[in-house]
């Protein structure tokens, strides 16, 4: 989860999005426009809002310079293009699905 950023589009709830320089990708679970991944270029997490058609010129709004496998979350600060406070990164575990319990249970046949 983000919150606190001085992009409102950044705010809100992530999810894995698959892949990208061996390193997960994260996007906002009600827009995928909203984009956080490594880039091996800047050799730092970035974050941006991708309205290009082909990925060229996205401007990044806030980095990262911790070279970890997984998103950090401390250590944001605001990019060339983004608007301050940087965010708030927090991880949320995902709910697992619990397994539907059999209600014919044995008990009742003996």
């Amino acid at each position: 989860e983000i919150t606190g950023s001085g992009e409102p589009l950044m705010n809100g709830f992530w999810e894995f999005s698959g892949s990208w320089r061996d390193r997960p990708r994260y996007a906002r679970v009600d827009d995928s426009a909203a984009v956080m991944e490594w880039s091996q270029g800047r050799m730092a997490w970035r974050m941006f809002y991708d309205t290009t058609w082909l990925g060229r010129g996205r401007t990044t709004l806030f980095e990262n310079p911790t070279n970890s496998l997984t998103v950090p979350l401390e250590g944001w600060v605001v990019a060339e293009g983004g608007m301050a406070p940087a965010p708030e990164v927090r991880m949320i575990p995902q709910a697992v699905p619990m397994p539907e319990s059999d209600e014919s249970s044995s008990e009742d046949e003996a």
